[in-house]
C-alpha cells in the first residue's frame, strides 16, 4: 500500500513538473511570437517611411543561436534579426520600440543605399565570426566608415519620420549592444568602439538637425507659408529624400 502511495506521489510530481515545463514553453513560444510581431510591425513602418521604389528586403529571425554575435545584419537582400535583441530592447522600458527602430532602420539603410557587404549594427565583429569578416575585409576601413555614417544618419532620420523617437536612445542601445553581445572594443581593420560611437554621434547630430527642419517645413505648410515650406522641404530632400517629402513638395507646387 505504501509503495502504491509513494508511486502515486512521484507520478503526481512528474505530472506537475511536465505541466510546469509545458506552461513555461508555451509562454516562451508566445513571447517569441510577440517579439516577431513587434519587429515585423516596426520593419513595415520603416519600409513605408523610406518610400523607396525598391522592393523591401527579406526579414529573417535568428531564433536558435544563443551565441549570435550581432543583433542584426544585412546580406544578400535579407535582414536577419536576433530575437534576443527584442529582449535587450525591452530593458529600455517605454523606449523599447524606439531602440528597436534604431537597429532595424540602420540595416534598412544599408539595403536601400546599396551597401553590398555583410554588415552588422555595432560594427565590431568578433574574430570567430568568419561569415561576417570575409565580406568586410574586401572593403577598406575608410569605406566602412562612410557606409556606417550613412546608415546611421539615414537610419535615424527615417526612424523619426516613421513616428519613432530614436535620438535619445541611440547612444544607449549602441553601448548595450557592445555589452550584451560581448563585442571587442578594438578589432584590427574595423572602426573601434570609440570610433563607432563618434560616427554614431555625428550622424545623430546631422539627422536630428534635419528632422527639426522637416518639422518646421510641415508647420510652415500648415500655416499656408508655402514658399518657406517648399524651401525647407527641398533642404531636407537634399540629404533625406522620402515619399512624404515628395508628396509635400508636390502638394505645395500644385
Amino acid at each position: 500500500m505504501n509503495n502504491i502511495l509513494s508511486h502515486s506521489k512521484i507520478s503526481n510530481k512528474i505530472k506537475a513538473f511536465v505541466l510546469l515545463f509545458l506552461i513555461v514553453c508555451t509562454f516562451s513560444v508566445q513571447g517569441q511570437k510577440n517579439a516577431e510581431t513587434q519587429i515585423k510591425s516596426i520593419f513595415n513602418q520603416l519600409v513605408t517611411a523610406y518610400g523607396s521604389p525598391k522592393s523591401a528586403p527579406g526579414l529573417i529571425f535568428i531564433k536558435t543561436n544563443p551565441k549570435a554575435t550581432t543583433p542584426a545584419l544585412y546580406k544578400d537582400k535579407i535582414i536577419k534579426v536576433d530575437l534576443r535583441l527584442y529582449e535587450l530592447c525591452q530593458t529600455f522600458g517605454k523606449d523599447s520600440l524606439n531602440a528597436l527602430s534604431v537597429v532595424i532602420s540602420h540595416e534598412l539603410a544599408h539595403y536601400y543605399y546599396e551597401h553590398d557587404f555583410c554588415s552588422d549594427f555595432a560594427y565590431a565583429i568578433q574574430n570567430k565570426s568568419v561569415q561576417f569578416s570575409k565580406g568586410l575585409k574586401l572593403i577598406n576601413k575608410n569605406q566602412k566608415v562612410i557606409y556606417e555614417t550613412q546608415a546611421d544618419d539615414k537610419g535615424l532620420f527615417y526612424a523619426s519620420i516613421a513616428g519613432y523617437n530614436p535620438f535619445e536612445i541611440q547612444p544607449k542601445i549602441l553601448d548595450a549592444i557592445y555589452q550584451f553581445y560581448q563585442l571587442k572594443d578594438i578589432n584590427v581593420g574595423y572602426p573601434s568602439k570609440a570610433e563607432r560611437k563618434a560616427i554614431a554621434q555625428n550622424a545623430l547630430t546631422k539627422a536630428q538637425k534635419l528632422y527639426t527642419v522637416f518639422r518646421q517645413a510641415i508647420q510652415a505648410k500648415e500655416k499656408n507659408e508655402y514658399d518657406q515650406s517648399l524651401s525647407l522641404f527641398e533642404t531636407v530632400n537634399q540629404d533625406f529624400p522620402s515619399r512624404e517629402n515628395y508628396n509635400n513638395i508636390g502638394v505645395i507646387k500644385t
